[in-house]
């Protein structure tokens, strides 16, 4: 059995997993959400990733910048390692893209 926080909504339900004939089985989720982010978790979780990126222009030693969406948790790690080599050497408006399609 595994327990788990939901984060989906502010209700914050302790959702309790058990696997039984290779099918997950979910308690103490008070929504269908609930269970859906479980399940998720348990089978590929995924996170948004916020780091920063080096840049050359003058008074911006770097820049924050986010994925556009959910990436595999696993792939966090060979994500940060391809920007480490990035450097931004222009300015960007809110919203560009620093590497299309990383990894």
């Amino acid at each position: 059995m595994k327990a788990l926080t939901c984060i989906v909504c502010p209700r914050g339900c302790r959702i309790e997993c058990q696997q039984k004939a290779g099918d997950y089985v979910f308690s103490g989720n008070g929504c269908k959400k609930g269970a859906d982010y479980a399940l998720t978790e348990l089978t590929q979780p995924m996170r948004t990733l916020c780091t920063t990126v080096r840049c050359a222009i003058p008074g911006a030693p770097a820049i924050p910048v986010r994925t556009s969406k959910p990436i595999p948790k696993d792939r966090i790690m060979d994500i940060m390692r391809a920007l480490s080599d990035v450097m931004i050497d222009k300015p960007l408006g809110i919203g560009g893209v620093i590497v299309p399609k990383i990894l």
